[in-house]
């Protein structure tokens, strides 16, 4: 544990950019609907906000100015289930992407998970519709583990099954009050390496990691800057994401990811 405080403390460095992450629609829904309450009289409106405020105090302290898309993650513990830097004890992270196309791949790995737990496989594609949210995060206390100094711990800060180097570096950040780790995404990299090429997308640097918000005091603004709707297409071996009105001078960009590149010994990973 002394070997963690001492890097996390030794690669501590300012982190900052644009950040992506895909949430249900309904969560968008939802919130247009609160904004738009003109009428104390609508009943359903008016449930849909008292439903926000219950979830709101479900939330640790900080997050009472966020827009409730980027608030979600910041949940008391303890948690249901445990994450890449966080144990059910912790308080919940927002994670997200550096780049569109890493996001999705997260979350192609978590639809591939639903889609096999499912003891009957659904007969035809799932049709599913998703808000992609763009939002800025700034803060001189941040942790990049895709720097040069923990490359001998890449394949454990990229595993696909074990998170436990990864937790445990997380708590030594929020010990020393690191706001934010940026780090490589596991479940782009398959996909990267079958293709044999780094690039990502165009224009987004460092664009294969993610980052793990650890405090809302990272975020550069208390709403997103901006929302883009993807549609998808998902079975158990193919998910195909629809990216609407991102690109200028394209009305939608596919995106596919087959199942085939996040195998382990033939088996979808589950962390523990």
């Amino acid at each position: 544990m002394a070997d963690w405080h001492q890097r996390v403390q030794a690669g501590r460095c300012g982190a900052g950019g644009e950040l992506f992450r895909v949430i249900r629609e309904q969560e968008e829904t939802d919130l247009a609907h609160a904004q738009r309450l003109k009428d104390p009289g609508d009943m359903v409106t008016l449930r849909r906000l008292m439903d926000e405020q219950r979830e709101r105090e479900a939330l640790v302290a900080g997050v009472e100015a966020l827009d409730i898309r980027l608030a979600r993650p910041f949940r008391k513990p303890p948690l249901p289930y445990p994450s890449r830097f966080g144990r059910v004890s912790d308080p919940g992270i927002l994670y997200a992407s550096r780049a569109p196309l890493t996001c999705l791949a997260e979350k192609a790995y978590y639809q591939f998970r639903f889609l096999h737990d499912q003891q009957t496989p659904p007969p035809k594609a799932i049709s599913a519709t998703y808000a992609l949210l763009v939002a800025g995060y700034s803060t001189p206390h941040g942790l990049p583990l895709d720097a040069p100094t923990w490359q001998d711990r890449r394949a454990e800060i990229t595993s696909p099954l074990d998170y436990t180097l990864c937790q445990a570096v997380g708590q030594c950040a929020r010990q020393a009050g690191i706001k934010a780790i940026e780090f490589p995404s596991a479940r782009l990299l398959p996909y990267l390496t079958r293709r044999r090429s780094r690039r990502v997308d165009a224009g987004q640097r460092r664009g294969d990691c993610n980052i793990a918000v650890l405090s809302p005091q990272a975020l550069s603004g208390d709403s997103p800057r901006d929302t883009f709707r993807v549609s998808s297409q998902e079975t158990q071996d193919l998910i195909r994401f629809f990216l609407w009105g991102m690109e200028p001078g394209v009305s939608v960009r596919e995106v596919r990811f087959r199942l085939a590149p996040l195998l382990v010994n033939g088996q979808l990973p589950i962390p523990s």
